[in-house]
């Protein structure tokens, strides 16, 4: 076993086919890894076809909600609210990070640190079929959110975070409802003194992602902008 207990938040909008298709070997691995877990799976602005899917392919492991605003900071926000236990990974629905990189996340039954996350810049780190414009884009943001807003972290935008509610308290305080929360998370660990911790994963790039390189870069830009002032 990993540790005694887990809440996965798996936020979704229009993903939840793929959802679908990994559970059972999800349930499978958190089944033989922890004594207690649970999985919320926060639809945000999914179609009626989408939530439906997992309607029909429920069981009582699953907690499904279902709310009509977009953003995967709010989806992520309320399942930090709904979550029963004090470990939280946040995980994204395409699994293009799998759990099984978990068990590299835990040491003695505990989390590495208030706030472990998956970085696929690392030496160990393995990513396939990641687009290059995507890791140009990617390692100019993490530049600005270095230099600038001085969050030393090499990866802050991949998908898959552990958090140890007991320690980062106030994990759930930030003010994003869009993907810009990941920032914000580490600016409050910062300000918290939560120690962050980084782990290389092995990923896999969803060619089905709905962000926009050149817009949504634009965009985080701007945030960042005002992260500096807010945080």
């Amino acid at each position: 076993m990993i540790s005694e207990e887990i809440t996965l938040i798996l936020p979704t909008k229009n993903h939840e086919k793929i959802i679908v298709d990994n559970i059972n070997s999800v349930i499978n691995y958190l089944k033989n890894n922890f004594s207690n877990f649970e999985i919320l799976v926060i639809s945000n602005d999914s179609t009626k076809e989408n939530i439906d899917l997992i309607k029909k392919n429920d069981s009582y492991q699953i907690n499904h909600l279902v709310y009509k605003k977009s953003g995967k900071g709010f989806a992520v926000r309320k399942g930090i609210k709904n979550s029963s236990y004090k470990n939280i990974l946040i995980c994204d629905a395409d699994f293009s990070v799998s759990v099984e990189n978990l068990n590299y996340f835990f040491t003695e039954g505990k989390p590495l640190s208030g706030f472990v996350v998956g970085s696929r810049k690392l030496t160990d780190s393995e990513t396939i079929s990641t687009p290059l414009i995507r890791k140009i884009s990617g390692g100019i943001f993490t530049l600005l959110t270095k230099y600038y807003l001085k969050v030393k972290i090499t990866d802050t935008q991949c998908g898959f975070k552990l958090i140890d509610k007991s320690t980062f308290i106030n994990c759930d305080k930030y003010l994003s409802d869009d993907f810009y929360f990941d920032v914000e998370l580490f600016l409050l660990a910062k300000k918290d003194s939560v120690k962050v911790t980084e782990v290389p994963v092995r990923y896999v790039h969803n060619n089905k992602s709905s962000v926009n390189v050149f817009s949504d870069s634009l965009r985080m830009f701007f945030k960042l902008l005002n992260y500096k002032y807010k945080h």
